[in-house]
């Protein structure tokens, strides 16, 4: 079984909802998730916040990202809370913002590629997690994806049930 299918029937089988609010990975969470037959029933949005402006516009607080970075567990973490805000359903939140193989000319005083900070947050505020994936700045970025696809995925499936959401 794939990290995507365990994922989705770790969602399934505790009856819960996830939402994606990515950036370096620009997609792909939502993407690999929504392969998965039956992933309607566990993502009913998701959002790609690639620019600064986007976190802001969906509610990541500017003074955040001034202060920490964009490329922060701070701002991953944020995401994942303005997601859940932004939702129609989820109780569950994902945000993922990082470096995959070279220096943001947007942003680079905070970019380190092949580092992806990742916030999870849940509608319960004792049950939450931030972690940070360290990726092959040498991989293209496809490859990149694919390798913090799978490390979010897996970490997802193991927190879910230990917190029991």
């Amino acid at each position: 079984m794939t990290p995507a299918e365990q994922l989705v029937e770790t969602l399934r089988n505790g009856g819960h909802t996830i939402v994606f609010v990515e950036s370096c990975t620009g997609g792909a969470l939502a993407s690999a998730l929504t392969d998965v037959p039956g992933a309607s029933e566990v993502m009913k949005d998701s959002v790609v916040t690639y620019s600064n402006e986007a976190k802001i516009h969906i509610g990541v607080d500017k003074t955040v990202i001034d202060c920490y970075g964009v490329y922060s567990l701070a701002c991953a973490s944020c995401m994942a809370l303005a997601g859940i805000r932004w939702s129609v359903n989820a109780d569950i939140a994902v945000g993922v913002s990082g470096s995959l193989n070279r220096v943001d000319p947007a942003n680079p005083k905070d970019s380190k590629p092949g580092q992806v900070f990742v916030g999870v947050v849940t509608q319960d505020p004792t049950k939450w997690a931030s972690f940070i994936v360290d990726v092959d700045p040498g991989l293209n970025r496809r490859a990149a994806k694919d390798e913090i696809v799978n490390k979010v995925f897996r970490f997802l499936t193991e927190f879910i049930p230990v917190q029991k959401i």
